[in-house]
């Protein structure tokens, strides 16, 4: 491994504490990630929604040589269209899987074709940055999709959001914070500005997607209170549910149940002077803030 970098998972106080030592077990002795493709090439991120899915890693964007994150050895190759099984549920094309230590799998899915011989010949050992295929479309992929990258932890069994690993992580786009929707148990959609009125009871707290970006953490206050805070950095199975790993679990219909809006948090308010604040944090610690003052009757 390459025991000179020294870069280590984001296992702050707001990770929950499971995930976050899991997390740290897993990855310590591999302190960090080289990139399989060149980092401004990342085309859609972590848990980002792929069709009615999870994206569950990092998926690129144009056709280029793939270049192993690690050393490890080569556990499985994939020449055609793969069917869904407990740990990779999305057609990956053709694909090598990595195993590395500490049970942890990089796939490399996507790919035109394979170069490295020794997916073939059974000695199976890779070193850090090997040329191992090119990618192409092969498998899920749409327009100019390509590698599909992916972290895997066997150990918890979930699939690792590959930014909180890699070497020099990714400048992204801000996440910005528009078009707070609110949504009543009766299904009613509120938009919310500063000001309005609406009934007390709970709601579930929308904010618009902006295409080519996604959170890290997003966490909801009510009257200066946190209500609600999502961790995007692992997604876990669970019941054969794919479910993001934060204050509460949600599967896929919950976090993308709102038309082209991402889940925030379910808020309950009583009637009187109301304030919710929103933080949006981006993998490259920026924030968007959001204060909103309301009226309750």
């Amino acid at each position: 491994m390459n025991t000179c970098r020294k870069k280590m998972p984001r296992c702050g106080s707001e990770i929950k504490a499971f995930l976050c030592y899991a997390l740290f077990t897993a990855f310590f002795p591999l302190f960090a990630f080289d990139w399989p493709r060149p980092a401004e090439n990342v085309g859609l991120f972590f848990a980002q929604k792929q069709a009615d899915v999870f994206n569950r890693g990092l998926i690129f964007t144009n056709p280029s040589e793939v270049t192993t994150a690690d050393s490890g050895r080569i556990l499985i190759t994939i020449q055609n269209d793969f069917e869904n099984t407990a740990l990779f549920p999305s057609t990956l094309g053709t694909a090598l899987i990595v195993e590395h230590k500490n049970r942890i799998f990089t796939v490399y899915g996507g790919l035109e074709k394979i170069t490295a011989a020794q997916a073939f010949s059974g000695a199976g050992a890779v070193t850090s940055r090997e040329s191992i295929g090119v990618s192409g479309s092969s498998g899920w992929k749409k327009e100019n999709q390509s590698l599909e990258f992916q972290v895997i932890d066997t150990h918890i069994k979930a699939a690792i959001n590959p930014l909180i690993l890699m070497e020099n992580p990714v400048k992204v786009k801000r996440f910005l914070i528009r078009n707070v929707t609110a949504v009543s148990k009766t299904g009613s959609r509120i938009p919310l500005s500063g000001g309005i009125g609406l009934g007390a009871g709970t709601y579930v707290l929308y904010t618009e997607i902006i295409s080519g970006t996604m959170p890290y953490t997003t966490e909801v206050s009510v009257n200066g209170t946190l209500t609600e805070k999502t961790d995007y950095n692992a997604l876990k199975t669970h019941k054969e549910k794919i479910r993001i790993q934060g204050s509460a679990e949600y599967d896929f219909n919950s976090i993308y149940a709102e038309k082209n809006m991402l889940r925030l948090a379910e808020v309950a308010l009583s009637k009187g002077k109301n304030t919710i604040d929103i933080k949006i944090t981006d993998i490259g610690g920026q924030e968007s803030l959001s204060h909103i003052p309301l009226s309750v009757f």
